[in-house]
């Protein structure tokens, strides 16, 4: 349901405690609601993503325009994450099959730690 493009419309219930009240409570949210939500910081990570890219070496600027950037994590589940990207900086963006495994994997690779009984 999480979306940062405003393109989708779905609603979805959801159960919680409603905080003023102390209750539990059943509500109806929309994919809008999710969006507007979730704007302002994509705006601010696609900032940072352009600023980066503005400072870094011409030879890496050049590396990340022509190859893209990848996306890791349970962020890049996101729906509309990709094309939002692809719009905002105008670079190829890809992520993995297994999206939570690689925020593991690099700093295993470097840890002094090695356990290779470990799934990842």
């Amino acid at each position: 349901m999480g979306d940062v493009k405003d393109s989708f419309q779905n609603s979805m219930l959801v159960k919680g405690k409603d905080l003023m009240l102390g209750l539990p409570v059943e509500r109806n949210i929309t994919s809008k609601e999710i969006f507007q939500v979730l704007d302002t910081p994509f705006r601010l990570i696609e900032e940072q993503i352009i600023h980066a890219l503005e400072v870094c070496p011409p030879e890496l600027s050049a590396d990340i325009y022509q190859n893209g950037i990848h996306v890791t994590g349970g962020g890049s589940l996101l729906r509309g994450l990709k094309e939002r990207l692809e719009n905002s900086i105008q670079v190829p963006v890809t992520w993995t099959k297994s999206h939570f495994f690689p925020c593991l994997k690099g700093p295993r690779k470097y840890s002094p730690i090695q356990n290779t009984t470990r799934p990842f």
